[in-house]
């Protein structure tokens, strides 16, 4: 109760004889007394509610504000937490790529743009291994050395050489291309190497198959030859040495091993061709009188190195 109204009523006199129309006056100071008290009560209840009222619109608009900055604070880690995650990714699909890279150019002939040694090695295991899985179907492995490639690069030059080297991927590329899982590769120097993977049928003979593979790779290579060189070098009457061996599940045969059969196989069939070439010219050396020099046939140069069923 306020001090107004505790002064108001400590005004009240004490009760006493009085004529009607004094109580009636007392009653009625009383009752304006309560009213005035209620009145005064309702509207400091008001006062106060509207106090209180603004007092919580004030905080409810701190806490408010608080949430905003909460939320604008965390919307900005979010943004940077996601700006560096995607540096990571970027970075890890950086590296990745920059791996994948280093992996294939660690496969890869620099000059020629065929598989190396490595690659080779690696496509040839996983054909074997596919070999174990798959009928009807043989693997080729393919050795080509090509003739007189120093001599090439001895009378033209170095860059002449490489350019030669590039044709003949070029073309023995598209001459072996009709068969299936094809993986021309350049080892080195002056050497391919190829793994084919050809359908077999029944009745198929693999010398035939191996014969006519050598003949497209001789062709290919004579081909590049004769685009590189002017007409009449004489280097245009040599091609290149091929030895062909089919691996065989059964023998259980390791990737080196069908490399160096292969290899011998083509040193072999290098060996011939030029021991024929070298009969060949020392029967043209005979006299022209010498009768049985007369009907002499020059041997087919074109000796195909094959291995059918190693």
């Amino acid at each position: 109760m306020s001090e107004g109204l505790r002064v108001l009523r400590g005004a009240r006199r004490p009760e006493m004889s009085v004529p009607q129309a004094s109580r009636e006056a007392v009653q009625y100071e009383e009752k304006t007394l309560q009213l005035n008290e209620e009145s005064f009560s309702i509207s400091y209840a008001a006062e106060v509610q509207s106090v209180l009222e603004k007092f919580q619109l004030r905080v409810l608009k701190k806490k408010l504000d608080e949430a905003h900055q909460r939320e604008a604070m965390l919307k900005e880690e979010v943004r940077r937490a996601r700006e560096e995650a995607q540096k990571h990714k970027e970075e890890s699909e950086r590296h990745k790529e920059a791996a994948q890279e280093h992996y294939a150019e660690s496969r890869r002939d620099a000059l020629t743009g065929l598989a190396n040694r490595l690659g080779f090695m690696e496509g040839l295991k996983l054909y074997m291994e596919r070999m174990r899985e798959l009928e009807n179907v043989r693997l080729g492995v393919l050795f080509i050395d090509i003739d007189k490639f120093k001599t090439i690069n001895d009378r033209y030059g170095h860059e002449t050489g490489d350019t030669y080297l590039k044709l003949i991927a070029e073309h023995v590329g598209k001459v072996l291309r009709p068969y299936d899982a094809v993986t021309l590769a350049r080892p080195g120097g002056d050497e391919f190497t190829a793994n084919i993977i050809i359908r077999h049928m029944p009745g198929m003979d693999d010398e035939k198959i191996a014969e006519d593979i050598a003949d497209r790779v001789r062709g290919a290579v004579s081909a590049a030859k004769h685009e590189l060189l002017p007409p009449g070098s004489p280097e245009l009457a040599d091609s290149a040495s091929v030895g062909m061996v089919f691996y065989d599940p059964e023998k259980n045969q390791t990737p080196e091993e069908l490399i160096q059969q292969a290899d011998k196989l083509m040193y072999e069939m290098k060996h011939v061709h030029h021991q024929r070439k070298e009969d060949a010219h020392e029967k043209e050396r005979v006299p022209a009188e010498d009768d049985s020099s007369c009907d002499v046939e020059m041997p087919d140069t074109a000796v195909p190195g094959i291995v059918p069923g190693h």
